[in-house]
């Protein structure tokens, strides 16, 4: 929140939604669980009292590890389209070359890290 403002998510007038998940196949159901508890520990995910539910799955990998999939369908279709586009951080980066390592990770580590309006915060 230093040099970014928080982002608001441009939507249309609707009814907040629920959609029910899917069951979790019992073969997985232990890595979800610490799948789930690992993202929460770590911030991915926060707790909510939202009144808007998405649906979501799992997919197991190749590696037997597993993925969480979020439908975001609903959320997409009262999305304005916003074409304002993020800058391309890679040109920046590339004027940097000749500057310290630390600067450019920096750079990267921070820029994904832009928090969500507080009155967008429900629908994600």
């Amino acid at each position: 929140d230093d040099y970014f403002s928080p982002v608001k998510i441009p939507v249309v007038e609707h009814v907040p939604w629920t959609q029910k998940s899917l069951l979790i196949p019992s073969g997985i159901h232990k890595k979800v669980i610490i799948l789930i508890k690992q993202k929460v520990a770590s911030c991915v995910y926060k707790p909510s009292y939202s009144s808007y539910h998405h649906q979501w799955f799992t997919v197991a990998k190749k590696n037997s590890s597993v993925h969480i999939v979020h439908n975001l369908t609903s959320l997409n279709a009262v999305t304005i389209c916003n074409l304002q586009t993020p800058p391309l951080v890679h040109l920046y980066a590339e004027q940097c070359t000749a500057q310290g390592i630390y600067l450019a990770l920096n750079l990267f580590v921070g820029y994904n890290h832009q928090s969500t309006h507080p009155d967008s915060r429900e629908m994600t």
